[in-house]
């Protein structure tokens, strides 16, 4: 709402989506949302990650099932939480229910397997509020674990 709850708006209409989920905004610029769906059977590819940069006026799909590698792309994608990081938002990372976390480190352009996670039933990740190394990841039956919120790079990199 944008007059204190008098009236409200769905932002997210003209997608169209069966089965929307979970969502975040960019606690730098608070025209920019991400928003995660589902797959549903009348609808496989609704199942990703959409993006607005206009306070939902308009839509992009930034993650989506060809972003995964082949063989992993006859499991239909589901998309449970998106989490941007408060400590540095060009990193974004979505939560999936049966391919991991994946990690984007500039707002949802290119996207990485997050591998240390052991399961790849992921339902939230969180931040430390001290520590920007490091994040939690839940999982669905495989507990929360804690590990590096990004890749370490290797020194040929």
């Amino acid at each position: 709402s944008k007059d204190g709850g008098d009236t409200w708006e769905n932002i997210t209409a003209k997608l169209g989506l069966l089965w929307p989920a979970g969502f975040d905004l960019d606690p730098r610029n608070p025209t920019v949302m991400y928003l995660t769906a589902n797959a549903s059977p009348t609808a496989p590819s609704q199942g990703g990650l959409y993006k607005t940069t206009t306070d939902g006026t308009s839509w992009q799909q930034v993650f989506s099932l060809s972003k995964l590698p082949g063989e992993e792309r006859a499991v239909p994608l589901r998309c449970w939480f998106v989490s941007v990081s408060p400590h540095k938002s060009d990193n974004v990372y979505l939560s999936t229910q049966d391919h991991g976390v994946y990690l984007s480190q500039d707002n949802g352009i290119s996207w990485s397997r997050l591998e240390w996670v052991p399961c790849r039933s992921v339902t939230r990740v969180c931040f430390p509020p001290l520590d920007r190394t490091s994040v939690y990841v839940s999982t669905l039956g495989g507990g929360v674990w804690r590990g590096p919120a990004a890749p370490q790079k290797s020194e040929a990199d």
